[in-house]
């Protein structure tokens, strides 16, 4: 699930896009947010250099724009598949690309070869497209960019229903709109929003707006629902938590 070292992305702060070789984590590179439609940038959480004999895929799309990675990195067409590049349909599936719009898959080649090859890994990857150009176009004045996923892509396909993040890869029993997520630690089936995607690893952030709903009937929800960034489960009521460490800290 790798790409070529020389390969270029777009760096906030940066005028010019810079080769994924000279990239450190803690970065935020250019993404497209499957959620929410827009560009924005991601955090690099992780990044892993390696050198060995593995299939490499050339995706090329339909108006040009080309890309060379590893077979098995995580790609997501258009309806929301996951698979690796070598797997794209020529014809069939379309990638995002730096304009925004998906253009079709127009061939995909693949070769063994051995040579550096790198991984990249961006926080909330299930969210976050990683907008990537070819080495090859450095110092061009057009250079064509496409959508790859990050490196640890989950093995599920998600999307958005009833404003909860949804697996859409398993088939889950219906219940009313209104009834509240019923989620075990662990499970893929059901996320109130994407900032509850690390509720069950202690490190999630709490939704102020959400939290306030849960536990003053009159609070309105939080506004951006599923899209929300911060954790939506349910938490202790955060303002008189706040209150009684106040009062501690007067005594």
């Amino acid at each position: 699930d790798c790409l070529s070292p020389e390969c270029l992305l777009w760096v906030q702060g940066s005028a010019q896009p810079k080769a994924l070789k000279s990239i450190k984590v803690g970065e935020e590179v250019l993404c497209f947010d499957h959620i929410c439609q827009n560009l924005k940038f991601a955090e690099i959480t992780g990044i892993g250099c390696e050198e060995g004999r593995v299939g490499w895929t050339t995706v090329t799309l339909e108006d040009g724009t080309s890309l060379e990675m590893t077979a098995d990195h995580p790609m997501k067409p258009s309806d929301l598949r996951r698979v690796g590049a070598a797997e794209l349909r020529p014809g069939q599936d379309s990638l995002k690309v730096l304009k925004v719009v998906s253009v079709p898959v127009k061939t995909v080649e693949t070769v063994e070869e051995t040579r550096d090859y790198m991984s990249l890994v961006v926080a909330q990857a299930e969210r976050y497209g990683i907008f990537v150009a070819s080495g090859s176009q450095a110092g061009g004045a057009k250079v064509q960019t496409m959508a790859v996923e990050s490196g640890n892509l989950p093995l599920f396909t998600f999307g958005i229903q009833h404003t909860f993040l949804e697996d859409l890869s398993v088939e889950v029993s219906s219940r009313a709109h209104s009834a509240p997520p019923s989620i075990d630690p662990g499970s893929l089936d059901a996320y109130p929003s994407v900032g509850s995607l690390r509720h069950s690893q202690g490190d999630c952030k709490i939704c102020a707006h959400q939290n306030r709903c849960q536990h003053y009937p009159d609070a309105k929800p939080c506004i951006h629902g599923a899209a929300c960034s911060f954790c939506h489960e349910w938490h202790e009521n955060i303002r008189h938590l706040k209150r009684q460490e106040r009062k501690k800290a007067h005594l």
